[in-house]
């Protein structure tokens, strides 16, 4: 009986020790030790999942060693995979693969080290990307504000717009709307001093990792310029000029078909070129900024044109919420008579954002 127990005991030492032998171990240059499984690495971090702490991060350039005895996936800079155990020395990184045996690579070519569970999630995540249901990847935002006084004069104006856009790794599909209503009154006579719509769609396909091409249709009503609608298809082609982690800039030209319906009856159908840009910039943790101009100008009349510009500031209050500021014009150059050219808007108010961003 006591020598079976001692044959248990050691069973269970030897699974015990078995359990620390292939846990995988970072040691930092300071002298400190992580033991625990990695989890994933890029250029700048790594990130290994421990007992005691949970998932600790820790930079790159801090640490001196790093061993595992779980298969990673280690991806260099020139396109090489390598799967396996790893071992670091000196400047290079040793993959012990089941097929080529040790496999070295210099360590400052290594961009990318994902454990088997992190690769299948990354790869669930592609191909998800690459193949999407009509439902599937779609995030957005929906935008409100209001503003009311009561007294001498009664105003109320209410703005409310959003998007909704599904992106993958070839196109992108873009909806959007917009809405603007302010009435006033005055010694019991109720006015309406603002009143717009509009709302449409827009599909880009990439050409190549810079080029693009681009399909839209857009709807307006506008009572005051007496527009009851403009209706707008068009496409074009652009290139993206500067995409980084902070700026998102492209550029865009094309033509469109331009039908116009007004109120007194008249009815205009024009052809135009079009161009623009769009940027986004972050400024900070907190903030960012959105821009879009184009200018439409017409190759049925010449001399004549339109212009939509759009310029946005967000501020970030949570991760759900954040309060934005627009400055939006709308321009034509040949308004019917008795409608001023421009409808220039200041709105402010809370956005809300729905969907997951792809992480």
């Amino acid at each position: 009986m006591l020598r079976k127990t001692h044959s248990l005991g050691a069973v269970l030492l030897c699974l015990l020790l078995s359990g620390i032998v292939l846990a995988d171990q970072i040691t930092l240059k300071n002298g400190d030790r992580l033991t625990g499984k990695i989890v994933k690495s890029d250029a700048k971090e790594l990130v290994i999942q421990t007992e005691s702490a949970g998932a600790v991060t820790v930079k790159r350039d801090a640490i001196a060693t790093i061993n595992s005895e779980q298969p990673l996936n280690v991806f260099t800079s020139d396109g090489q995979k390598l799967v396996g155990p790893v071992e670091t020395e000196a400047e290079k990184i040793v993959v012990r693969t089941k097929d080529a045996g040790l496999v070295d690579a210099p360590l400052a070519k290594v961009n990318i080290i994902r454990s088997n569970e992190e690769q299948v999630r990354v790869e669930a995540e592609e191909e998800r990307y690459r193949n999407p249901g009509l439902t599937d990847l779609w995030t957005g935002t929906a935008e409100f504000g209001l503003s009311l006084a009561r007294g001498n004069s009664d105003t109320l104006t209410f703005v409310a717009g959003g998007d909704a856009v599904r992106a993958t790794r070839r196109d992108k599909t873009t909806i959007y709307a917009a809405t603007i209503r302010s009435t006033n009154r005055v010694n019991n006579v109720r006015q309406t001093s603002a009143s717009a719509i509009r709302f449409g769609g827009r599909y880009d396909i990439n050409f190549s990792e810079k080029m693009f091409g681009f399909g839209f249709a857009d709807v307006e009503y506008n009572r005051f310029q007496l527009v009851e609608p403009r209706l707008v298809l068009g496409g074009g082609i652009g290139r993206n000029i500067i995409k980084n982690d902070r700026t998102v800039y492209d550029v865009f030209a094309g033509a469109a078909s331009n039908q116009e319906f007004f109120t007194n009856g008249t009815r205009r159908r024009t052809a135009e070129v079009l161009f623009g840009h769009e940027l986004t910039r972050r400024l900070n943790k907190a903030s960012s900024l959105k821009h879009r101009w184009v200018v439409y100008p017409n190759v049925s009349d010449f001399g004549q044109y339109r212009s939509v510009f759009d310029l946005s500031l967000l501020t970030n209050l949570s991760s759900r919420l954040s309060w934005y500021v627009t400055i939006g014009d709308r321009y034509v150059s040949n308004p019917l008579a008795g409608a001023k050219s421009n409808d220039l808007l200041f709105t402010t108010g809370i956005r809300t954002t729905f969907g997951r961003k792809r992480g």
